[in-house]
């Protein structure tokens, strides 16, 4: 076997995986960075790579069931350009890497780094996004909130590799997101906050809420999204004290070197508060 193989087909990849212990490589933009060395010096790493670039059959994105099924080395770019691909997954794809990076990177690296403050896994986890895992043995549905367990922790098995991410299609709702970075774009995320939300008869029906950058991985608490539900939109300004109060007992940030634990809370509770009141004005 080849130190870094880099095979043409699954079939060839899991035969590699049932034998041999490797890390899957996709575009390689996080994974780089993460293995980085001294300039001009090879990455750092303990375990071999698995190329994963000359698998044809893991480049596609197509509607299936109401569903939006995209090949695990389909690029950000390809995602971004698809006609069906969610209004905000596309709008945080534009914030979240340079034009380069995104004809490079793909969402089942974005998933398999399991990092926090991963800005697809925000807009995944919104809309309620599942992870494909194969393996020469069987393949595995795990939805992406339950998948990652933890910063770079995952539920991936050493003998598997992820093949296709789904999204589902569920109309077109309400959206409100919030990158705060040091720049505006191609940044790593201080914090991120996202909502999807669907209204009738100028009454939530339908609420989701996630925050990045906030814990050991994206948070959603369903109960808070419940509570909010079925409120008519004239009403709600009048429950945003406690949904705050909801929210700052929920979220658990850390002081790290791109920011700190107050300024996180503080500017997550501004910002949903500016999501709340957009909702009432609409």
């Amino acid at each position: 076997m080849a130190i870094n193989p880099m095979p043409v087909s699954l079939d060839e990849a899991y035969h590699i995986l049932k034998e041999h212990t490797l890390i899957p490589f996709a575009g390689g933009t996080d994974l780089m960075v993460q293995k980085r060395s001294w300039s001009e010096t090879l990455p750092k790493t303990e375990v071999p790579f698995l190329f994963l670039s000359k698998i044809a059959e893991l480049t596609y994105i197509r509607e299936e069931d109401s569903l939006l099924a995209i090949g695990a080395m389909t690029t950000l770019e390809a995602i971004l350009d698809y006609p069906k691909t969610p209004q905000i997954l596309k709008a945080m794809i534009k914030e979240m890497a340079s034009p380069g990076i995104r004809h490079q990177a793909t969402l089942a690296g974005n998933i398999g780094n399991a990092s926090p403050a991963g800005d697809a896994l925000l807009c995944l986890v919104l809309l309620d996004a599942q992870v494909v895992l194969g393996s020469l043995d069987c393949e595995r549905v795990i939805p992406v909130d339950q998948y990652i367990i933890g910063p770079r922790k995952t539920v991936r098995k050493a003998e598997e590799i992820i093949i296709e991410i789904r999204i589902p299609l569920d109309g077109v709702p309400g959206m409100f997101l919030r990158k705060v970075g040091t720049r505006k774009s191609d940044a790593i995320s201080k914090l991120s906050i996202g909502s999807l939300y669907w209204l009738q008869n100028d009454r939530i029906v339908d609420f989701r809420l996630a925050f990045g950058a906030v814990g050991p991985t994206i948070i959603r608490d369903r109960e808070i999204e419940k509570s909010i539900c079925q409120i008519p939109k004239k009403d709600i300004l009048h429950h945003l004290p406690t949904i705050k109060h909801q929210v700052s007992e929920w979220i658990r940030p850390i002081d790290d070197q791109r920011s700190t634990q107050t300024y996180r809370k503080e500017t997550a509770l501004a910002l949903l508060d500016a999501l709340i009141n957009e909702i009432h004005n609409i």
